[in-house]
């Protein structure tokens, strides 16, 4: 009997012993917590890099002698910045870029002479947009933007040709403040826009040079651009 008491009091401590193990084996695991999934405007949001193309028209304006010509102009770039959406719907996207395009050529006459002058325009800017999505449906979104752009533009490799006789210019500096609206469409992290740009040169004070001795005060114009751009979202 004493042996059958002893050993149901042994094997009542090895179990009890046995559960506090595990119990503090228990509490010793890290605590994990399931990852929370990223709502809509989470996955919307980040930093982005993109390409653009623009199209439109490039006007030379020649003001102290009323003569202008225009014609068909090219600009591509490159851009970076952040979007952030507020909620499912409504967000806003910030950008720097970069600008560079197509020679720009024009004809003016003066004296008799028939002048040709070219440039190429480079341009610094930067650009708020807000934006809507007006239709969303698993990885694919449509929407809508309109926001305000603005540009430091150089225009540089300037030259004035008469005959046979070509003449270096200075580069020519100009700032344009220009609204733009838009329609986007995402995929995943792949973003695509097709936008429109009211672009016009601000007024401001216009350098007089001079060719062959004559005096030019010029102006660059860019007018009805269409844009389109590819942006990737990190």
């Amino acid at each position: 009997m004493k042996k059958s008491l002893l050993f149901f009091a042994l094997t009542l401590l090895l179990s009890l012993y046995a559960q506090e193990d595990q119990s503090q084996q228990e509490q010793e695991l890290p605590f994990t917590d399931t990852p929370k999934e990223l709502t809509l405007a989470q996955k919307k949001s980040g930093f982005v890099v993109g390409v653009e193309a623009l199209f439109g028209s490039s006007t030379i304006h020649h003001e102290n002698v009323s003569q202008s010509s225009s014609g068909f102009s090219l600009m591509g770039g490159f851009y970076g910045g952040y979007q952030h959406y507020f909620d499912d719907h409504f967000g806003i996207r910030a950008l720097l870029s970069v600008h560079d395009g197509t020679p720009i050529i024009g004809n003016v006459d003066l004296a008799n002479q028939t002048f040709q002058i070219s440039a190429l325009p480079f341009w610094v800017g930067t650009q708020l947009d807000v934006l809507w999505d007006f239709w969303q449906k698993e990885e694919h979104t449509l929407g809508i933007s309109a926001g305000l752009g603005y540009n430091f533009e150089t225009y540089h490799a300037r030259e004035a040709k008469i005959n046979q006789t070509t003449y270096t210019l200075s580069n020519l500096y100009q700032h344009n403040l220009y609204p733009i609206i838009g329609f986007h469409y995402y995929y995943g992290h792949h973003q695509m826009s097709l936008n429109y740009r009211f672009i016009g040169t601000l007024n401001s004070p216009l350098k007089e040079y001079f060719v062959a001795g004559i005096p030019l005060k010029t102006k660059y114009n860019f007018t009805d651009y269409l844009n389109f751009s590819y942006t990737y979202r990190f």
